[in-house]
């Protein structure tokens, strides 16, 4: 029996639950967000509930420690700040693209257009 650790899992079900997309045309298709920091993951990207049109983004430590990293954004905003995960402003949310995590810790950010 093979061993697997949280970096294995959490490879695993990305390769096998979120299949890449081939998008044709003219030009490379950058990404809206992407996230730099050992263990971090994107798990979604979509737009705000309310329909102001702000961009929602998910993100979760998935080895089991602390982490630090940055979120990239690929588009004109105004600012970034944490948010419930039901979309509800946070009295002191941390703003900014700066992200540190604890272990296995799970984060909503409001990106504001």
């Amino acid at each position: 029996m093979i061993g697997a650790d949280a970096a294995i899992a959490t490879a695993e079900g990305i390769r096998i639950n979120a299949l890449p997309t081939v998008v044709r045309g003219a030009r490379e298709v950058e990404p809206l967000v992407s996230v730099q920091g050992e263990g971090i993951v994107v798990s979604s990207v979509k737009l705000a509930d309310d329909g102001s049109g702000d961009v929602i983004v998910r993100v979760y430590e998935a080895l089991g420690r602390r982490a630090t990293g940055e979120l990239t954004i690929g588009f004109e905003h105004r600012e970034v700040r944490e948010v419930t995960l039901i979309e509800d402003d946070i009295d002191d949310a941390r703003t900014g693209g700066a992200l540190r995590l604890r272990p296995f810790e799970v984060r909503t950010l409001r990106i504001v257009r």
